[in-house]
């Protein structure tokens, strides 16, 4: 049975939330002085937007931009690992079981990032170190962005599709 949402391409929402996250997060990462009101400022922004996406993807949002239409399972991930095997992609846009978990590391990342960042300047904070927590969640988070970024590359090669692409135009 065909189902018309599994046509639906990113919409402008997932595209834009995506891009400007990306941005505000290298932005963050190298050009703000931590501690300082711009670096703060970008963190709440960022905040606010992982949880408005977050928002949209259980309340209005379609197709692959509904939370619940990209979360990971165990058959996804076999029907992916089988996918990189053939070298064939799936049909509709749409995050792989892989992406999938990508994502929620990612938006749980950016939240636990933020709180640990302001967690730090109270006395609790202070008091057991969460600059530490903070500084580490930071370092990860970097390390999932180049292990995504990579495997958006290396998918989109070996599978040729043009992943970035698509979410640049929400569409194949």
């Amino acid at each position: 049975m065909n189902n018309p949402e599994k046509k639906l391409g990113w919409d402008i929402i997932t595209r834009l939330t995506h891009w400007v996250v990306a941005g505000l997060f290298l932005a963050n990462y190298y050009y703000t002085d931590p501690g300082y009101n711009a670096h703060i400022n970008v963190g709440w922004i960022l905040m606010w937007l992982v949880l408005f996406r977050l928002a949209w993807g259980f309340t209005f949002a379609m197709g692959p931009n509904r939370i619940m239409n990209f979360i990971p399972t165990p058959k996804g991930l076999r029907e992916h690992i089988q996918e990189l095997k053939d070298r064939k992609a799936h049909d509709d846009v749409g995050h792989n079981a892989f992406g999938s978990c990508a994502v929620f590391l990612l938006w749980f990342g950016l939240l636990f990032a933020v709180f640990t960042g302001w967690c730090q300047d109270t006395d609790w904070g202070f008091e057991n170190e969460v600059y530490e927590w903070h500084d580490f969640t930071v370092e990860y988070l970097w390390v999932l962005v180049i292990v995504h970024i990579s495997a958006v590359v290396m998918t989109s090669l070996w599978l040729r599709i043009n992943l970035i692409k698509q979410m640049i135009v929400g569409k194949r």
